[in-house]
């Protein structure tokens, strides 16, 4: 995953749905954006809207 600018990653969720892994996210501090990122074999990643 790229590193989010002068953000923090936290609150992190990951959950396996119809095969694939998908990872949540907040940023810290003020919890501002929200991530969603995918995967099928946890090595390679995309990002979701």
């Amino acid at each position: 995953m790229p590193k989010l600018p002068d953000q923090q990653i936290g609150d992190i969720e990951v959950f396996v749905h119809d095969g694939k892994i998908h990872l949540f996210h907040l940023t810290l501090p003020a919890h501002q954006h929200v991530g969603h990122w995918v995967s099928e074999d946890a090595l390679h990643w995309r990002q979701l809207p």
